[in-house]
């Protein structure tokens, strides 16, 4: 399901928010640093202390790069071409200074290449190691619904409710997890390289141990019906 605020588009999630879903389709296009990213600006707050920003650049509809795509941050006379992973993500500074100084995104692709799309989404900080604790992954929900709270503004009653966490994995690599509650084991298995994991309150306060078979790459905000 798919929810757009202006402030921060949201965009399906795990908490996509600018999606410069005006497909590139053009050969290269200029874009404002400050517009495509100041939302992801109020992640410098410490009641976000474990979000953080990402942006990707992605072929239309899919989680991976645009082939051929490079994207270039333009400061004054400065052009630094950023690193592009495979998936899409790009390695770049998300900082209030850069806003403030009308810095640019300059996005290029070669002829014949498909429609790319650039997105800034919101994720969790993923914790080290394979042994968590369930209030932690608790705090990843609460802090995620008051980014969306807070981009909503006024139509913040309106604003999508998270039914708890989607934990993504490496593509082909089947994983599970399991919480140690009093009450017995609960596990869960992922499909195609994702985990839907609710938040439970009686949970919560028992606050359990959480294992995982596999590092998890990412951890997303789940809005899905």
């Amino acid at each position: 399901m798919t929810y757009l605020v202006r402030l921060i588009k949201f965009a399906g999630l795990a908490c996509l928010l600018g999606s410069l879903t005006a497909p590139a389709a053009a050969k290269e296009r200029r874009l404002s640093y400050a517009e495509e990213l100041g939302p992801l600006l109020l992640l410098a707050e410490p009641r976000f202390d474990r979000l953080q920003g990402e942006l990707r650049v992605c072929e239309e509809h899919a989680r991976r790069a645009c082939p051929g795509a490079k994207i270039s941050l333009i400061v004054g006379e400065q052009v630094r071409q950023l690193v592009v992973a495979a998936d899409g993500r790009v390695e770049i500074p998300i900082e209030r200074e850069l806003a403030e100084r009308g810095a640019q995104l300059w996005l290029q692709k070669p002829d014949g290449a498909p429609t790319c799309q650039i997105l800034a989404n919101v994720t969790a900080k993923v914790p080290a190691g394979l042994e968590w604790r369930y209030r932690d992954l608790s705090a990843f929900s609460e802090q995620l619904q008051a980014y969306l709270n807070h981009g909503a503004g006024a139509l913040s009653l309106f604003a999508p409710r998270l039914r708890g966490l989607l934990i993504r994995f490496e593509a082909g690599h089947a994983a599970h997890l399991v919480i140690h509650a009093n009450a017995g084991e609960i596990a869960l298995q992922s499909t195609s390289g994702e985990l839907r994991l609710p938040i439970d309150k009686r949970l919560l306060e028992e606050n359990p141990a959480v294992s995982l078979s596999t590092p998890a790459l990412s951890i997303d905000g789940w809005l899905d019906d």
